[in-house]
Parts: structure tokens; C-alpha cells; sequence
């Protein structure tokens, strides 16, 4: 329960993966976009991708 109680803990969270993207110099867009991609790669794997490849590449 101190955990919680403690907010600025929680600020600095995220404030460091900010400041890590930051010191990379990488753009938000670029990030965003891995994040999109890591999205689409799970759902193909979650069916497109995987039901074509288990069908043995029709």
C-alpha cells in the first residue's frame, strides 16, 4: 500500500521512458509505428499468417 501512496513514483515512470526516447533521438512516429507493427504481427499470427501457413502455403 506504500507503493501506492507514493504518486510521484508513478510520474517518474513514465518520465523515464520519455526521456529514453528522447536521448535515443528517435521520433514519437517512429515509435508509434513499431508499436503498430508489433499490433499487426500478433494478429496475423493469430490467424492470417498462421492459417496460411499451416494450410501449407496454398
Amino acid at each position: 500500500m506504500s507503493r501506492r501512496d507514493d504518486p510521484p513514483a508513478a510520474v517518474s515512470e513514465p518520465q523515464v521512458i520519455t526521456n529514453a526516447g528522447v536521448d535515443e533521438g528517435v521520433p514519437p512516429e517512429l515509435l508509434q509505428n513499431e508499436n503498430r507493427q508489433h499490433l499487426a504481427d500478433r494478429t496475423y499470427s493469430s490467424g492470417g499468417l498462421s492459417g496460411g501457413l499451416s494450410g501449407g502455403g496454398h
